[in-house]
């Protein structure tokens, strides 16, 4: 997100489409669609900003993002019912965006992070409202592509 703006000089127009609020546990985790445009090229991010840390989430490879989530939403059954003590299951885009829930004494908990350098680890109260948030970027991008 950063290196697309740095790259380009001049102009530089951006654009949000509100998406789902995530319930965080500790807040609020409002989501986006972020449409940047700088020298006639477009990039399209799924982007997440929160009031527990300063900076926000953002991933460009949105199919992979949603992939991914459908993906551990079909193995989180599986990994719930295993006799561990400790489970992280998580999907890591190329910007290091992280993806997954970590399971203690068969409770899950999803989670997002910001990136390998990211201060902070969103935890989820309400994992229905990524997914909400998710389907509804699918609808957004078809939209504005």
């Amino acid at each position: 997100f950063d290196e697309f703006i740095e790259k380009h000089s001049g102009f530089v127009k951006i654009e949000d489409f509100a998406l789902t609020r995530m319930i965080l546990q500790l807040s609020y985790g409002e989501t986006r669609i972020r449409k940047i445009t700088a020298k006639g090229e477009t990039k399209l991010y799924y982007q997440v900003t929160s009031g527990q840390y300063s900076g926000s989430v953002a991933a460009e490879d949105y199919g992979d993002l949603i992939k991914a989530y459908n993906d551990l939403k079909a193995m989180a059954p599986n990994d719930t019912k295993d006799s561990h003590d400790y489970l992280e299951n998580k999907y890591v885009d190329k910007g290091g965006l992280e993806i997954g829930y970590v399971v203690e004494k068969k409770r899950l908990t999803w989670f997002m992070k910001p990136h390998k350098l990211g201060p902070r680890t969103l935890f989820l109260k309400d994992p229905y409202t990524m997914e909400e948030s998710l389907t509804q970027g699918v609808a957004v991008l078809q939209k504005i592509k």
